[in-house]
């Protein structure tokens, strides 16, 4: 899903979805960037905005049922397509940092 993503003037997110600038009493911070990204959701069902190439891979695969339907029938018909799949993720976005 994408969502509106706000950044401020170091590149850290502070907001995933419209800002309330509630009447005007709480304007943008100055130099902040508003952006549409790929939002993902973490395990406690918490929003997740790529920041790394952990969140930018995490939006990138597949999703879990598609993964699973290409395994299958990788082993049905000895192909590589979910190695393939994988592998250009992880070339898309090689790890920055652990």
């Amino acid at each position: 899903m994408k969502k509106t993503v706000i950044r401020n003037a170091e590149g850290e997110i502070i907001n995933i979805g419209p800002w309330d600038d509630m009447g005007g009493a709480n304007p943008l911070p100055a130099g902040a960037v508003v952006e549409e990204c790929k939002i993902t959701t973490d395990e406690q069902g918490g929003l997740r905005a790529p920041e790394d190439h952990r969140g930018l891979r995490a939006a990138a695969y597949p999703p879990i049922r598609e993964q699973l339907d290409m395994l299958f029938w990788d082993q049905v018909n000895g192909t590589r397509h979910w190695v393939a799949a994988v592998e250009a993720v992880k070339a898309a976005y090689p790890k920055t940092s652990e």
